[in-house]
């Protein structure tokens, strides 16, 4: 029976079945700083079952599509973690000092405002013609997401992987200004050649990218340091003897 409606749905993306599809409660999650503050929350969002059940049957039907999804992004991944994004921009890091023994290289963090909350569903579209190849799929994933809108819920399954294409096009966009970009999800580091004062351009050019996805970069929250010991990604303290990359390697080959 459930197997029925389910084809239904497919077949039938009207705006009576995308709404109950829609249909879900918001919880708020702290994160950290007072709790008073609203601003300090995350906001989760839950189906019902049926329509959970339903959205991540769609899912399986794409899921091949994050092979097309750009390898310097590492949130949401199978077989990828925290750990295995440090150690590669450890690696990287040492990478170029080797290569360009004269040079001055910078860690910059930056941290992007409700990123999830502002992606605009035209590139959700624009990703959805060029990756999703199953049209019955494509047209019911292109009534859920109006091109008008914005934003995909965080705590939904097709989320993941519909912020995974806009990262793509992201990272593609930056990664001629700087040495190394990657992400972890929103989490966006890079690499940037010194000195401060051409970083500094450069990041002008690189905040006004992230503004044309639609997205705010909180120039604020931005970190720029020589010293690996003063970045924290991740939640890690690099360098940190607890954090060492001997003991990231031990602990990502165990994966």
């Amino acid at each position: 029976m459930i197997f029925f409606i389910f084809l239904h749905w497919l077949d039938n993306p009207n705006e009576e079945i995308i709404n109950f599809i829609k249909e879900r409660k918001i919880l708020f999650i702290h994160k950290a700083g007072d709790e008073v503050v609203p601003l300090n929350y995350r906001p989760i969002s839950i189906n019902n079952t049926l329509a959970r059940f339903f959205l991540k049957l769609i899912y399986k039907g794409i899921e091949d599509s994050w092979n097309l999804v750009s390898d310097s992004q590492f949130g949401f991944k199978k077989k990828l973690d925290t750990r295995i994004a440090v150690l590669n921009l450890l690696f990287e890091l040492e990478k170029l000092k080797k290569k360009y023994k004269n040079k001055e290289f910078f860690i910059v963090t930056i941290d992007i405002k409700k990123c999830f909350d502002t992606i605009s569903h035209i590139l959700v579209h624009y990703a959805l013609n060029k990756y999703i190849k199953n049209t019955k799929i494509k047209i019911w994933l292109q009534k859920y997401y109006k091109k008008e809108g914005i934003g995909v819920y965080q705590g939904d399954p097709l989320s993941p992987l519909m912020f995974g294409f806009i990262s793509h096009f992201l990272i593609e966009k930056i990664k001629d200004l700087v040495h190394h970009v990657q992400m972890f999800a929103d989490d966006l580091i890079l690499i940037m050649e010194g000195p401060i004062a051409e970083i500094d351009k450069k990041l002008i050019i690189i905040y006004n990218i992230i503004e044309e996805f639609g997205m705010n970069p909180n120039t604020k929250k931005t970190l720029k340091s020589n010293q690996l010991s003063k970045i924290k990604y991740l939640g890690i303290w690099l360098r940190k003897k607890e954090t060492s990359k001997k003991k990231l390697q031990k602990s990502t080959s165990q994966l």
